[in-house]
């Protein structure tokens, strides 16, 4: 249960964080759009500590969107693969099982689990001067952004749902997000100082062979070239004057300049500010993928979209063996960070009064 919990705190993209130091500055709630709405009610406890350990704080907006995040993912489950109704799921949560706890007591349990392992973990990292990275940050609140500005076109108050769904802010989820990245990083300082054989690699990736020729990606820098404006049709407006800019990035690259550098002053993409994409097969529009997956490392182009001309970098195409050794080296950076959280034996002291009003 432990590694299982560690690695969905690590590597799923939709975990949160929390603070380990209790000086630090607690931000304020942002309110959404429509602050006047009834339904939104700001939970007045969400920037509370809920869990300490000497000088170490965990605030209780880590658990409310660890907990939200969790029972999400659990429901989703028996509603889209099973059919189960929301009466049903409420009433498979809350039945009593043979260990005398419910599923819902269970999910609880497991994301207290999670947020005392991120804590401590982030306290590792901290102390190696591990962190997060800041245009990789900005990157993800960039994508959560756009994916609440499109929920604003249908009408729908973007921020007040992802408030209603996940109980907390999207300042708060910035502070998710920041450790989140900062315990990918502390993985990787890990991972790097792993020393593995030829042996150890090839034995692994024949053991996995069918599921790393499943994940193999392709790492692509793409500047995005339109003129910024849509049409009546909600279309990206691009032409010959745009096309012309392509070409010319395009020969800049050619000629040495850095295609990351110039994705940051140029590209129209608010997803990736320095145009770098690490994708598997099925994730992008078919031109785009097939460019990228049919290129060798260095090679240059340009793509066009209906998004509009993409200048385009090969970085080069993950192999089999490489997804197994980045595969077999996280794992092992895994159970030495378990150990290394372990090893902290702190000892935390639980809001629980605080807690049951929190769900």
């Amino acid at each position: 249960m432990k590694k299982i919990l560690i690695l969905t705190t690590l590597l799923l993209a939709a975990c949160g964080g929390s603070d380990t130091n209790a000086n630090t500055e607690i931000p304020s709630i942002s309110v959404p759009v429509n602050p006047n709405s009834v339904s939104f009610i700001p939970n007045p406890n969400i920037n509370v500590p809920f869990a300490t350990a000497g000088e170490h704080v965990i605030y209780s907006r880590d658990f409310i969107y660890t907990f939200r995040n969790n029972l999400m993912q659990e429901t989703d489950i028996f509603r889209n693969w099973m059919g189960m109704s929301e009466e049903e799921i409420d009433a498979h949560l809350d039945e009593v099982n043979e260990n005398g706890t419910t599923r819902r007591e269970e999910i609880k349990q497991n994301s207290i689990d999670q947020v005392i392992e991120r804590a401590t973990m982030i306290i590792l990292a901290n102390r190696n001067n591990i962190y997060y990275n800041e245009i990789e940050l900005e990157s993800q609140m960039n994508n959560l952004q756009m994916q609440v500005d499109a929920i604003n076109e249908t009408g729908e108050d973007g921020l007040l749902l992802f408030y209603e769904i996940f109980g907390i802010t999207l300042e708060d989820y910035r502070w998710f997000e920041r450790e989140r990245l900062q315990g990918i990083a502390y993985l990787n300082y890990i991972g790097d100082n792993i020393t593995l054989t030829n042996a150890e690699i090839d034995e692994y990736l024949e053991e996995n062979r069918e599921r790393f020729e499943q994940n193999i990606m392709a790492r692509v820098v793409h500047i995005l070239i339109n003129s910024g404006d849509i049409d009546e049709n909600g279309d990206n407006i691009f032409g010959d004057e745009e096309y012309a800019l392509a070409n010319e990035l395009l020969e800049r690259i050619r000629n040495g300049e850095n295609p990351r550098e110039l994705a940051a002053q140029y590209s129209k993409d608010p997803g990736t500010p320095d145009g770098f994409y690490e994708f598997p097969r099925g994730m992008m529009v078919p031109s785009f993928e097939e460019w990228s997956f049919s290129a060798n490392a260095g090679d240059t182009g340009i793509v066009e979209t209906s998004f509009g001309f993409h200048v385009m970098y090969s970085e080069g195409v993950t192999d089999p063996r490489e997804v197994a050794e980045m595969s077999l080296r996280n794992s092992r950076a895994v159970e030495i960070i378990l150990e290394q959280v372990e090893n902290e034996n702190l000892t935390w002291e639980i809001d629980y009064t605080l807690l049951d009003t929190l769900q």
